[in-house]
């Protein structure tokens, strides 16, 4: 028997072993969890506002745009040119500027009379009004037979001269009065005595 209970005792000094040794040792049961992290606190964007284009302006009486913007120039309204690509944006119903009257004026002076109804059409479509244009010249009446020749002034519109001729300013000046007088806009026409 005394070999039984050495066996006896074997075992239970195995089990004590095996006892005291898995006490000390890790104990395996998978892999090791990962460590959470602590989440930051949570910060939302503010989200970046919107940028809508702003439209184009609408061009108005008295401003000055470029040749790009004359499209843009609303309908009741219209572009006369300035020197350079400008133009200045004009109301019709309302007189016309001092300096577009200059201007028109000028570019009379420099015309050829033979030219004048044509000046006279450009400068109504530019300004929206009915332009009668007072030129004098070197010529004679068509009715003087005489051969003389003599300053001679002749109202112009775009459908061309009015007859007749006159020996003074003063006298073309009050045709093309009476001219605009007999108009349906009288309001809306411009006389212009370069």
């Amino acid at each position: 028997m005394r070999s039984s209970s050495k066996t006896a005792a074997g075992a239970l000094l195995g089990a004590l072993l095996t006892v005291a040794l898995t006490g000390c040792a890790s104990v395996v049961s998978g892999p090791d969890p990962e460590p959470t992290a602590t989440a930051a606190p949570s910060v939302t964007a503010q989200p970046e506002p919107v940028q809508t284009p702003e439209p184009d302006p609408v061009p108005t009486p008295g401003e000055v745009i470029d040749a790009s913007d004359k499209s843009s120039v609303p309908d009741g309204l219209v572009a006369y040119p300035l020197e350079g690509r400008d133009y200045l944006v004009l109301d019709p119903a309302a007189p016309l500027p001092q300096q577009v009257i200059d201007d028109m004026t000028a570019r009379a002076a420099q015309t050829h009379r033979s030219a004048m109804p044509g000046l006279a059409g450009r400068l109504s479509e530019q300004t929206g009004k009915g332009v009668v244009i007072v030129l004098r010249s070197f010529g004679a009446l068509a009715d003087d037979e005489s051969g003389d020749v003599y300053d001679v002034w002749q109202c112009y519109t775009s459908a061309g001269p009015l007859p007749p001729g006159h020996r003074s300013e003063a006298e073309a000046i009050a045709q093309a009065e009476a001219f605009v007088a007999s108009q349906p806009d009288p309001g809306n026409w411009t006389i212009l005595v370069p």
